[in-house]
């Protein structure tokens, strides 16, 4: 099967035909930053192609003249004349985004099953009900995406945990993507260019994850001038600026976020103290006209600190802190007008720390107990765009990943009246990885049918283990009654990186973990389809199903936890568990008018089993909700005022409960007694928010933005966590719900200059 796609892909590079070809960018007329996923259409052939994940195209036209028309989301339609042979830089002008225009417009490619992209410009004109727009609350809203819990932005696609997203900005892996409690995440909306998430059709160049890819593109900055804006609301404090270094040729974008309020006190205990930032830097550099270098860098850091006043007889204080910094270096360079190479050199490092400190007066004595784990990566990897011509185009490359992996070590410091000290180190085995990985796909366009063929080669190397994988994909379309678009894809995908870790409130308790000898690498097959048909002018209706399988997925022995102690972490987990995730998604979208919007529908099903784990029979995922609905509404009153409403409902999450407590006679505790896991369920999640957005411009040109919200119309009270308790002077125990956000106004400003 691999010998036969190398052949095809062979065939299609000597077939190519000697046809002029045209290359170059699209981008910003005002800002001179690239556009990606533009429509590049030769009119005399009817033949087009998209710009690609750097603002680059390439077209091959069949005469010595043609004309190109070039469309993009909010920007007026530019035509251009081409003799073709030559390179050209195609500026847009802007229009005005009316609210009548779509809002999460997915991209229609070769084959895109479970594909949704969205433009920068598109998430600021949604009205935020809390307060600031965050990329992950928007992506929630999409079918097949699940948000977990109240007051969570992770995701939780098609049946998977949050670990089985690959996330990346700019190319770059980032492995913690959300600030306090998973309230909001680390995406600052001003930086953003343009995201895509793909759960379903993979591409090969795509790896390392089981369920989804989230694009996250960095906006390069402004090469013509400088402007900014500065952001202030309940939840942050942000400020974005950008501007030529030299003007046409190089540019910087600089943003930063940082917690405004201690609004966190209104939810948790008074002595929390909790503060957040992020950052990022890019700079960019045309060096010739087949040349651009890039550098990116992004920070984010969390702290919370908890503990007792000072002056008491016993005091302690707990401070953790957790984040990531990530950088990468890039390098884009036509190597001819069909060939686009891509190379890149990153670091990323989540880190996660915690320092509890405890003293007693009498007697005197100090402890100090320090707990780190994290996950280092540095890579170099290289992509390769080949178009053979317009309706085919071939993309390899391939790489190399250094891991470094430090599940968890301990320093405990004691001191005491007796001037006794001792200096305790308990850590987990510290792992070094190598992962490997070449890939190649062939994309072909020809009248109604459509497909995308690969295969991905990875090899993982840890502790003279090899795990080898090899990952077919393969996609496909035909468009019929040239408007309804059928299509059906399989994709394998391999896991190497597991996660460890508990919900808390507030905490995030991630731990990556590597595999091993003992533990194999986590595998998914996937088999998906997709209608997708106009029904009428302004209306778009979408059905699309699938079926997973997972194997080698790993859990908690129950009664264990992750805090080091003697032993090895792989005696805490069971392994060899498998996973089936099915559903349906329906989406029905209305895309013009004053009045936009969509409501789309998931029916899912997501188990596990794990042969010392209830009874060695399935049992739901934590996150198996099995029905969702949600319901997005924008309205424009002008080009002033705009209103927007979500409404979201979810059936009950699964959750393990005791069944019976009874009290120990020995020690007068309190033991309960469990049938099995996740056998009951919360209850139902809905909750209504409503924002207002208003725009108003100065006469020099600058835009004020206040945004007024309330979340949670009605103060739904739902659950964010259960817990067993006793009544003082009652024997039986009850069971109790803790909720988060009752009815909540917010507002915030933004100046743009």
């Amino acid at each position: 099967m691999t010998k036969i796609f190398f052949l095809f892909m062979l065939f299609n590079v000597f077939c190519a035909n000697a046809q002029n070809v045209t290359t170059g960018y699209v981008m910003d007329s005002q800002t001179h930053e690239i556009l990606i996923g533009a429509n590049v259409i030769d009119t005399s052939a009817n033949q087009g192609v998209f710009t690609n994940q750097y603002g680059y195209f390439s077209i091959q036209i069949n005469s010595d003249a043609a004309l190109l028309n070039v469309s993009h989301l909010g920007y007026a339609t530019t035509t251009i004349s081409t003799n073709g042979n030559e390179h050209i830089t195609v500026l847009m002008n802007r229009q005005e985004l009316h609210i009548d225009e779509i809002v999460v417009h997915s991209r229609r490619r070769t084959s895109d099953i479970g594909m949704n992209t969205i433009s920068s410009v598109e998430i600021k004109n949604i009205p935020s009900p809390t307060g600031e727009t965050d990329l992950l609350r928007v992506v929630q809203l999409l079918p097949g995406v699940k948000s977990g819990f109240e007051g969570n932005s992770n995701l939780f696609v098609r049946g998977g945990t949050h670990d089985q997203n690959l996330i990346l900005l700019d190319d770059v892996v980032l492995y913690n993507v959300t600030h306090f409690g998973n309230i909001i995440s680390v995406f600052n909306t001003d930086a953003i260019n343009d995201v895509t998430l793909i759960k379903g059709a993979f591409p090969s160049r795509y790896g390392g994850r089981l369920s989804s890819v989230l694009d996250v593109r960095m906006r390069d900055g402004n090469k013509e001038k400088i402007q900014g804006s500065i952001g202030i609301g309940l939840l942050s404090t942000k400020g974005m600026l950008e501007g030529p270094i030299e003007k046409h040729k190089s540019s910087y974008m600089f943003s930063f976020r940082h917690n405004t309020f201690p609004i966190f006190k209104l939810f948790f205990d008074n002595g929390l103290s909790y503060r957040y930032y992020d950052a990022n830097i890019k700079l960019n550099r045309k060096m010739s006209e087949r040349d651009y270098l890039y550098i990116s860098f992004y920070a984010g850091r969390d702290k919370m600190t908890l503990g007792t006043e000072k002056g008491l007889m016993s005091q302690y204080q707990n401070e953790m802190f957790w984040g990531n910094v990530s950088g990468a270096v890039r390098w884009n360079h036509r190597l001819s007008q069909k060939l686009f190479v891509n190379t890149i050199a990153a670091y990323t490092n989540y880190f996660y720390n915690t320092q509890l400190d405890a003293k007693t007066t009498q007697p005197e004595s100090v402890t100090r107990h320090d707990f780190k784990s994290a996950i280092r990566d540095l890579s170099v990897k290289s992509n390769i765009d080949f178009h053979v011509s317009n309706a085919n185009k071939i993309q390899f490359g391939g790489g190399v990943i250094n891991h470094h992996f430090t599940p968890g070590r301990s320093n405990i410091f004691q001191t005491n009246s007796s001037v006794v000290k001792t200096d305790t180190v308990i850590a987990y085995q510290n792992t070094q990885a190598i992962k490997t990985f070449l890939y190649a796909e062939n994309q072909l366009k020809t009248g109604i049918i459509g497909f995308n063929a690969g295969v991905r080669f990875s090899n993982f190397s840890t502790q003279k283990k090899n795990h080898f994988s090899i990952e077919p994909r393969i996609s496909g379309n035909i468009t019929l009654w040239k408007r309804t678009i059928l299509s059906a894809a399989f994709t394998a995908m391999t896991q190497h990186i597991h996660l460890l870790g508990y919900s808390g409130v507030g905490l995030p308790s991630d731990f990556f973990v590597s595999s091993d000898a003992r533990v194999a690498p986590q595998k998914s097959r996937q088999y998906s389809f997709n209608i997708t048909d106009p029904i009428f002018a302004g209306f778009e209706l979408t059905f699309e199903g699938y079926y997973k399988t997972m194997i080698n997925l790993i859990a908690f022995k129950p009664g264990t936890d992750f805090g080091v102690s003697s032993g090895l972490w792989q005696d805490k987990i069971e392994t060899d568990g498998t996973g089936i995730a099915k559903g349906i998604e329906i989406m029905l979208r209305k895309t013009s008018g004053t009045l936009t919007g969509w409501v789309n529908a998931t029916f899912s099903q997501s188990e596990r089993k794990f042969a010392n784990l209830n009874n060695g029979e399935f049992f739901p995922c934590k996150y198996d909700r099995r029905v969702e609905f949600n319901f997005l509404v924008l309205y424009a009153f002008s080009e002033k005022f705009s209103f927007s409403a979500t409404w979201v409902f979810g059936s009950g999450s699964p959750v393990t409960l005791p069944s019976l407590a009874y009290a120990s006679l020995e020690d007068n505790a309190v033991i309960f007694s469990y049938e099995g896991v996740n056998t009951s369920r919360m209850r139902s999640y809905h909750r209504l928010d409503v924002g207002l957005l208003y725009k108003s411009e100065t006469k020099r040109g600058k835009l004020n933005e206040w945004n007024f919200s309330i979340i949670n119309v009605y103060n739904r009270k739902n659950p964010y966590y259960y817990y067993m308790q006793r009544s003082h002077g009652e024997n039986a125990y009850k069971l109790y719900q803790q909720s988060l956000f009752g009815f909540f106004p917010s507002v915030s400003y933004t100046f743009r200059f």
